[in-house]
């Protein structure tokens, strides 16, 4: 909104001092510019009354503040929320995706949402059971240039690895930032390539949790990328002077405190306690982090190596970066280039037997430090770099429901399998048939059994169009996953039912055994077959029935 000045009125002057107090705003000679949202609190200007956003309903699973939130962030057009763990800031944004793209739409633009790698599918899931009618899809790193050209209508998602250089933004409308820390990084590939990425767009939104208070290149990054100020230096400038060589260059003006929150609550929100804004306490103090630190012993070749290092008999001081680093590769088993013995790996591997029933995360490091730690505890997942992302999915996923990982999904996920049983297969004497004058070929249980693993979660639908035997099917279900297949030839139908049906009694038989609350399932098939016994199986174990069905 534009508000003409008159130097020579008081009400004019009124109007002045009073933009001057709003959080953002320009001044041009006489023209005074801010945002519609703000014309309320300027004496003698009428808001107006069209609303951007007539159309847009939240949904009524959102709580109080998710919706009030997203209502502004639709409004703006432009914001962020520093919100802590467990607000629920998915929702937030998928919400603000389904609300812009009402404007989006209309004008064949495309919104895309960018995550962390290990992010996405959850998100993905997250759209699946709260707006089942929102399609979204995963555009690889190579898909994504011709996915910017073609995604009007469309919301994609993508990692922060897929953002290179020079991307066009094609029909690109929004972007929204998930764990949008990513730009704290002044000089980092993350901060350019996004900001660039973004300029122009109508939506921008970054969902993370809260700063530190004093962590200004955060701040300033997410300011640029949301179009609040031009540069970073434009934005340090602004509310904080460089002191020079200091442990802490750029200070906070001392008349600069109150216009520096006051420009930050037009672009974000932080947010802790909804009822400290006014909302309904929805939430419950988080259980509190216990830290304990273990001693652990030198070795004799440590406190030598260690003597060596520093030059003291009894090292008081850990010295500069470079010699810390070298002391924590010394108390790993690392010196000079040469492995030494250390206690440190054995003492994990003890703390560890102290709580078989609990889930543990081991952070390491160093490579080397991963790889022994590895050997020495087997039954462990261990997750490098190197290790392929259906593998960490799988891995990270068993982890959350408290499944034992195994390392046998870092070795599915190699180049080649060396470990397969020739003779690993259903009976192939059943599907013969006396014309027959080709032989049976059918495929290793164990291959099967990994690709559907790697592939598919439990419930979801394996179809194969060349059924045969039902060697798919028979692996699908033990895996409880639903089927569907093609069948031509009778034979191999018939003995395809018969399979499926081994695998059903085999489920019931472990249901009978160890009550497990899993899925039985169940035949589609002609009605002589035993479904209806499944069924009374599945009724008694409480237990839902997925389908089984061969064509």
């Amino acid at each position: 909104m534009d508000v003409l000045l008159n130097p020579a009125s008081v009400d004019s002057y009124r109007q002045f001092l009073e933009i001057k107090k709003l959080p953002t705003f320009e001044i041009r000679g006489r023209v005074a510019s801010f945002p519609d949202e703000y014309a309320d609190q300027v004496h003698g200007v009428v808001s107006p009354k069209s609303s951007r956003f007539v159309n847009w309903e939240p949904s009524p699973f959102l709580f109080d503040y998710q919706r009030d939130i997203t209502r502004i962030a639709l409004k703006k057009r432009k914001y962020a929320v520093f919100a802590d763990c467990g607000l629920g800031k998915t929702l937030i944004f998928a919400e603000f995706a389904e609300g812009a793209m009402q404007t989006l739409a209309q004008m064949n633009k495309g919104m895309l949402i960018v995550s962390p790698l290990m992010v996405v599918s959850q998100t993905i899931n997250e759209f699946a059971r709260f707006y089942p009618d929102q399609q979204i899809e995963q555009v690889a790193a190579s898909d994504l240039q011709h996915w910017l050209h073609t995604c009007g209508g469309k919301i994609g998602i993508t990692n922060y690895e897929a953002v290179r250089t020079s991307l066009n933004q094609g029909q690109l409308g929004g972007l929204i930032l998930d764990e949008s820390s990513m730009l704290k990084s002044h000089y980092g590939k993350w901060g350019t390539r996004l900001i660039e990425l973004g300029k122009g767009l109508e939506y921008k939104l970054c969902c993370t949790g809260t700063p530190a208070p004093n962590d200004r290149i955060e701040f300033a990054n997410h300011a640029v990328f949301l179009d609040a100020f031009s540069t970073v230096n434009a934005f340090l400038a602004t509310y904080f002077v460089n002191r020079g060589q200091t442990s802490e260059r750029w200070v906070l003006k001392d008349h600069a405190l109150r216009p520096f929150y006051r420009s930050l609550a037009h672009w974000c929100i932080f947010l802790t306690n909804p009822a400290t804004y006014g909302w309904q306490d929805n939430c419950e103090d988080l259980p509190p982090i216990n830290v304990h630190q273990h001693h652990v012993d030198l070795t004799k070749e440590q406190r030598h190596a260690v003597r060596e290092m520093t030059g003291q008999l009894f090292a008081t001081d850990a010295g500069g970066i470079g010699q810390r680093s070298k002391l924590g590769q010394l108390a790993k088993g690392k010196f000079a280039g040469k492995s030494i013995e250390t206690n440190k790996y054995s003492a994990i591997a003890e703390l560890l037997r102290q709580w078989p029933d609990e889930s543990t995360i081991i952070w390491c490091l160093y490579n080397d430090e991963q790889d022994t730690l590895a050997q020495m505890i087997p039954e462990a997942a261990s997750i490098a770099g190197s290790t392929k992302h259906a593998a960490r999915e799988r891995m990270i996923a068993d982890f959350k429901s408290g499944k034992t990982l195994r390392n046998e999904w870092i070795q599915w996920a190699e180049h080649h399998w060396s470990d397969i049983k020739e003779n690993d297969t259903l009976n192939v004497a059943e599907g013969r048939d006396e014309k027959d004058v080709k032989h049976i070929c059918p495929l290793q249980l164990g291959v099967i059994r990994r690709l559907v693993s790697l592939f598919s979660l439990q419930g979801e639908v394996v179809f194969s169009p060349f059924t045969g035997i039902g060697s798919e099917c028979y692996e699908s279900l033990l895996l409880h996953r639903r089927f569907f297949g093609f069948e031509l030839k009778e034979s191999y139908h018939a003995a395809a039912i018969k399979n499926a049906e081994r695998a059903i009694r085999q489920r019931i038989e472990q249901l009978s055994l160890f009550s497990c609350s899993e899925i039985a399932g169940e035949i589609d098939d002609e009605p002589e077959c035993e479904e209806l016994d499944i069924r009374k199986h599945c009724e008694r174990g409480g237990l839902a029935s997925p389908v089984a069905k061969v064509v």
